[in-house]
């Protein structure tokens, strides 16, 4: 079942990474489904625990909660996108995941104000950089995850 999530989890982080940078938006029917496909797993596979599995979702909540209060500045869809993340991943590697995609949204920050010229108003889609991290993550193993 490992190998199964890894994929799921790759397939759905590349669609998401595709539409924030066309789009500057993820679709909440996808996210849904994947959301949907997450908790079937998770009551089939039960190779988590509760414990991990709430934790994973609850780094999502706690991006949404921060979407609120910076009224935008934080994307909705992004926090959406680490609940979903986490019910496949679990709380460690879902933490795992978004510290890497921060360091990576940081250095591309960076990068567009430094050599782009970029006003630092400039908005970065962030599920690109939620692939990458995850793609790095799964050559690294971290977590279990890459060992497929």
């Amino acid at each position: 079942m490992d190998n199964v999530k890894v994929v799921i989890v790759g397939i759905m982080l590349l669609i998401c990474a595709v539409e924030d940078m066309y789009y500057k938006k993820l679709h909440v029917a996808l996210l849904a489904a994947y959301g949907v496909a997450g908790f079937v797993i998770y009551i089939m596979d039960g190779a988590m625990s509760i414990l991990d599995f709430s934790g994973g979702m609850g780094i999502g909540f706690i991006l949404i909660l921060l979407s609120y209060l910076s009224r935008g500045a934080i994307g909705l869809g992004d926090g959406i996108l680490f609940v979903i993340t986490g019910m496949y991943l679990g709380a460690a590697v879902n933490m795992i995941l978004l510290w890497t995609a921060l360091i990576i949204a940081g250095l591309w920050a960076l990068f567009s104000i430094v050599v782009l010229k970029r006003n630092k108003k400039y908005e970065i889609p962030f599920a690109p950089m939620v692939f990458l991290a995850y793609f790095i993550i799964c050559i690294n193993g971290a977590g279990g995850v890459g060992n497929v």
